[in-house]
């Protein structure tokens, strides 16, 4: 599984071009773009009735309007509700590292201290967000999850 260490750094990406090939296959999913975002927007839907108000998890603001990419949740003890998620065979990802804990950065950011990013990247949890997952599959993740929120608090 993904852990923090993934999102660290070491040189700033200055390549944004994207290959033809690559730029091809996008373009040919515009089609699809609506069907994508309704069937992750019911995916969404779905967690937030099964998550809302559960113990151990902090669900995260989305604004009207905004294109789910990623669901998101805080977790106390991320790391081993991770673990635990995988030996589940529950994929997650933990929040990327903050731009000033970025090696690439020197010491830019060291003196300052940046609570919200620090919170949001110690507890940050990804779940699987897939427009592919049927609603069994986001019952059978939000019960495991739920599971292991209630034994790590």
């Amino acid at each position: 599984y993904a852990t923090t260490e993934t999102y660290i750094h070491s040189a700033p990406a200055l390549n944004a071009r994207m290959p033809n090939l690559c730029a091809a296959v996008g373009h040919a999913q515009l089609e699809n773009m609506p069907k994508l975002i309704a069937a992750r927007l019911v995916m969404a839907c779905m967690y937030d009735q099964l998550l809302t108000g559960q113990e151990g998890i902090t669900l995260m603001e989305r604004k009207e309007g905004s294109v789910v990419w990623m669901y998101p949740v805080r977790v106390k003890n991320r790391d081993a509700v991770m673990r635990k998620l995988a030996e589940r065979a529950i994929e997650s990802r933990p929040f990327f590292v903050p731009m000033h804990k970025q090696p690439f950065n020197g010491s830019w950011g060291t003196a300052t201290s940046y609570p919200v990013s620090e919170l949001l990247s110690e507890q940050g949890l990804l779940l699987p967000s897939s427009p592919s997952l049927s609603p069994d599959d986001i019952r059978y993740i939000s019960e495991q999850l739920i599971d292991i929120c209630r034994h790590e608090t």
